[in-house]
C-alpha cells in the first residue's frame, strides 16, 4: 500500500512540474534543479534526498513536514513535499523530494548591478536588508540552528517585501564558510567574511572553539560594511598572519560616519566587536536594537526605498502592515534631543537600557583640553576634555607604560618612573611569549596627572607643558546625549574607596560599584566619541565628563594591540579583553583600576612546545611551557583558585598566592594520572 501511495505521489509531481534547469553547487540551495509549475508557471527549487535507513527516513519525514507548515517572511519556505518508497531485491530505498521557494537573485547580484550603474545603497535599503537578515537568523537561532554560511551570494534578494530571505542550512546541505575555506588551499577571503575566532582557527588548522551565532553576527556585520561602502572588505583581513585587521575595520566604519546615521554605525560597531564575549548573538542583538529609535517609520522606510532606488510601484497596504509587524520589535521611544529639520534623524543609546554599552568603568588619570571637530552632518564644533592612554604591547610581551603618554615623547623605563615600590615578578605566568607578561607601577593619583617623559628637571617639564598647549590634536567626535539631567563634576575618587577595601569581597565591590555607576549615569551627560590621539592611537566608545567611561575600545598605534571593554574614569575597569597585535587575546576577564582583578583568563601568545614530562616539583622552571591560566586574580597576580594549562597537555589545579603556586593542589597529567599534594612558593612539599 505504501509503495502505491508513493508512486502516486511521484506521478503527481511529474505531471504538475517540468524541469527548467539543473543546478550544482549553488551557494544557497546546493545541488538540485529548478522546476516550473505547469499551471501557475511559478518556479521552485527541487532537492532530492536518498535514504536506505527506514528509521532515518521516517524521522526526516516528520521534521520536514513540520517545516512545511511554517511560513516565515525572511526564510525560504518549503512549498511541497513528495515521497517515494521502493522495494528492491537488495533492500529498501527511500526518496524525498523537497520543493521550496526559488529566488533568482542574491545580494551579490544586486550589488554588481548597482556597481555597474554607479548606484549606491541608500541607508533605508541597508536597514531593510539588515533587519530582514537578523529576523531570519533569529528564527533559526530560536530553533537551535546556526547558519555559518552567511555571504553576499547566500542571501536572496527580492524587489518587494520581505526583500531578503535566507535558507535553513539543514535543507541546503551546503558546507559552512569555514569548511569551504579549510578545503581551499589558497585560503583566500573572496567575500568569505569569517569572525576573528574562525580566522584564528583557520590559521591554526584546528577545530574552532567559538559561538557560531556570534560568528554569524560578525559575518553579517562585514557583509553590511561591504554593502555600505560598495567595496569588498578583504582589506580588513591580514592573510599573511591569518587574522582580522580590526583597526582597518574601525577605519572603514569611521569613513562611513559622514554618510550614514550614528544609529546605523552603532549597530555595525556592535556586530563587529572583536571580543566574542562582548558581541551579541542575533536574539540579543535584536533586543539591543529595541533601545534605538529607527531612522524612519517602517512605512516611510519602504516607500523611500521604492521611490528613490528600486523605482517600482508602491507597496500594497497589506505589505506595509506586514513589514511593520516584522520590525515592530525594533521600535524605540524617542529620546529627548534637538535636531535641525534638514538633518537626518539620529539614534541615541539609552545607557540605562543597554547594559552592554554602559557598565562598570574606570578611574581618572589625565585630562587635556583639545578642540573637537565634528564629523557628523550639520553638527556644531564644541570643546571637550579629552584623554589619552598609551600601552605598549610587544610581540612577545606586554608592558603598561601608564596612560596618557604619547608615542612621540621619550618614555622613561618603568624603573625610572615615579612610583610606589613594586617588584618585577619572575614567576609563573609573568611571561607572554618570551618577554615579561605585565610590569606595572602604581603612580600616585592627583587631580590631574601629566605625561611622564624624560625631562631631567622641573623647568624643562614646565616648558614642555607650555608648548604642549599649542600642540595640534584632532579627533572626530559625535555625541549621543542621554535624557538624564546634567549635573556638576564627578564625585571625588574617595567615593570609591571601597574598591580598595581588602575586607570586602570582589562580588560586593562590584555590586556597590554597579549601584554607584547607575546613580552617576542618571545624573551625568554621556557621549560616544571616536578620537584620534597625537601618537596615532585611537579610542572609540563612551565618555563621561571628558573621560573614557563606559564601553569602549582603545587601539594602540605603535603595536596594533587593542583593549575592548569597560572603562571607569579613564581606567580599564569591569569586564574587558586585551588583545595582542596578532588578534589573539592576552587577557580577558575582570579589571579593577587598570589591573587584573577577580575572575579572568591569561593567555600565552607563543607557548613553547613541551613534548615530555614536566617536573611538577619545581614550577620555577615553567618558562613558556604554559598555554593559559584560568582563575582568580588580585592586583595583576594569580591569586586564589585557578588552573594552569601546560603545553604538553598537563595541568595544575589548586591555590595560587602572589603569582606563585602555594597551598594544596593537584597536578593532572595528560594520561589521567593525578598527583595531589601541597606546594610552597612553586616548590613541592615532601
Amino acid at each position: 500500500m505504501g509503495n502505491a501511495d508513493s508512486n502516486a505521489s511521484i506521478k503527481a509531481m511529474h505531471s504538475n512540474y517540468v524541469v527548467v534547469r539543473n543546478m550544482k553547487d549553488d551557494a544557497r540551495y546546493g545541488e538540485g534543479r529548478v522546476v516550473k509549475q505547469k499551471q501557475t508557471k511559478q518556479e521552485v527549487f527541487q532537492k532530492e534526498i536518498n535514504l536506505t535507513d527506514e528509521e532515518k527516513y521516517q524521522t526526516l519525514k516528520i521534521l520536514l513536514e513540520k517545516k512545511e507548515c511554517n511560513t516565515y517572511d525572511n526564510l525560504i519556505n518549503i512549498t511541497k513535499l513528495f515521497y517515494h518508497e521502493e522495494n528492491q531485491f537488495c533492500g529498501q530505498f527511500f526518496k524525498i523530494f523537497i520543493l521550496m521557494e526559488y529566488i533568482p537573485r542574491t545580494l551579490c547580484d544586486v550589488l554588481e548591478q548597482r556597481l555597474a550603474k554607479k548606484q549606491e545603497f541608500q541607508e533605508s535599503e541597508l536597514w531593510t536588508i539588515l533587519i530582514g537578515c537578523i529576523e531570519g537568523c533569529c528564527i533559526l537561532e530560536s530553533q537551535k540552528i546556526t547558519h555559518q554560511g552567511l555571504r553576499l551570494d547566500s542571501i536572496s534578494y527580492l524587489d518587494q517585501f520581505p526583500y531578503v530571505k535566507i535558507l535553513d542550512p539543514t535543507l541546503s546541505g551546503v558546507l559552512t564558510t569555514y569548511q569551504q575555506l579549510m578545503q581551499d588551499e589558497t585560503k583566500q577571503i573572496n567575500l568569505n567574511y569569517l569572525s576573528p575566532k574562525l580566522i584564528q582557527s583557520l590559521n591554526d588548522d584546528m577545530q574552532p572553539q567559538h559561538n557560531p551565532y556570534k560568528s554569524d553576527v560578525y559575518s553579517l556585520g562585514m557583509i553590511m560594511l561591504h554593502l555600505s561602502s560598495a567595496h569588498n572588505c578583504e582589506d580588513c583581513y591580514d592573510l599573511q598572519k591569518m587574522r582580522v585587521n580590526h583597526q582597518q575595520v574601525q577605519r572603514r566604519l569611521l569613513i562611513l560616519e559622514s554618510k550614514f546615521s550614528s544609529q546605523y554605525i552603532q549597530v555595525l560597531r556592535t556586530m563587529l566587536l572583536l571580543n566574542e564575549d562582548q558581541r551579541p548573538d542575533f536574539l540579543n542583538l535584536r533586543s539591543e536594537m529595541q533601545s534605538m529609535s529607527p531612522p524612519a517609520s517602517p512605512k516611510a522606510h519602504i516607500e523611500e526605498q521604492e521611490e528613490e532606488v528600486i523605482q517600482t510601484k508602491k507597496t500594497q497596504i497589506n505589505q506595509v502592515e506586514a513589514y511593520e509587524q516584522a520590525v515592530e520589535s525594533f521600535a524605540i521611544p524617542q529620546q529627548q534631543y534637538q535636531l535641525q529639520a534638514s538633518q537626518p534623524p539620529q539614534i541615541f543609546v539609552n545607557p540605562e537600557q543597554s547594559a552592554k554599552f554602559i557598565q562598570q568603568q574606570q578611574n581618572s588619570v589625565h585630562n587635556s583640553q583639545v578642540q573637537v571637530q565634528r564629523s557628523i552632518q550639520l553638527r556644531q564644533s564644541q570643546q571637550s576634555v579629552q584623554s589619552n592612554q598609551s600601552m605598549y604591547i610587544q610581540r612577545n610581551g606586554l608592558k603598561d607604560l601608564r596612560p596618557d603618554i604619547c608615542d612621540h615623547l621619550k618614555i622613561l623605563p618603568l624603573s625610572e618612573q615615579p612610583a610606589e615600590p613594586s617588584q618585577v615578578d619572575t614567576n609563573i605566568g609573568n611571561q607572554i611569549g618570551a618577554e615579561e607578561l605585565l610590569n606595572r607601577s602604581n603612580i600616585q593619583q592627583h587631580d590631574i596627572l601629566m605625561p611622564i617623559t624624560s625631562f631631567s628637571n622641573s623647568h624643562q617639564y614646565d616648558q614642555f607643558l607650555q608648548s604642549k598647549s599649542n600642540m595640534p590634536v584632532s579627533y572626530e567626535s559625535y555625541k549621543m546625549e542621554s535624557s538624564f539631567k546634567n549635573q556638576q563634576n564627578l564625585e571625588p575618587a574617595s567615593k570609591y574607596d571601597y574598591l580598595y577595601d581588602k575586607q570586602m569581597s570582589n562580588q560586593q565591590k562590584f555590586s556597590n560599584y554597579q549601584s554607584d555607576l547607575k546613580r552617576t549615569m542618571e545624573s551625568k551627560r554621556v557621549e560616544t566619541v571616536s578620537e584620534s590621539y597625537p601618537n596615532g592611537s585611537r579610542y572609540e566608545g563612551q565618555k563621561l565628563n571628558g573621560m573614557r567611561h563606559g564601553q569602549g575600545t582603545f587601539f594602540y598605534q605603535d603595536n596594533g594591540g587593542v583593549y575592548e571593554g569597560q572603562w571607569f574614569e579613564n581606567k580599564m575597569h569591569g569586564q574587558g579583553t586585551l588583545f595582542y597585535a596578532s588578534g589573539k587575546p592576552a587577557y580577558e576577564g575582570e579589571w579593577l583600576n587598570d589591573k587584573f582583578q577577580g575572575s579572568g583568563t591569561l593567555y600565552n601568545e607563543e607557548p613553547q612546545a613541551l613534548y615530555g614530562d614536566f617536573d611538577f616539583g619545581d614550577f620555577d622552571r615553567i618558562g613558556d611551557y604554559w598555554t593559559r591560566y584560568i582563575g582568580q586574580f588580585n592586583q595583576d597576580n594569580k591569586e586564589g583558585q585557578g588552573t594552569l594549562y601546560l603545553s604538553n597537555g598537563d595541568r595544575f589545579e589548586g591555590n595560587f598566592l602572589q603569582d606563585l603556586i602555594n597551598g594544596p593542589g593537584r597536578y593532572i597529567k595528560k594520561n589521567g594520572q593525578i598527583i595531589q599534594a601541597k606546594w610552597w612558593r612553586n616548590k613541592l612539599q615532601q
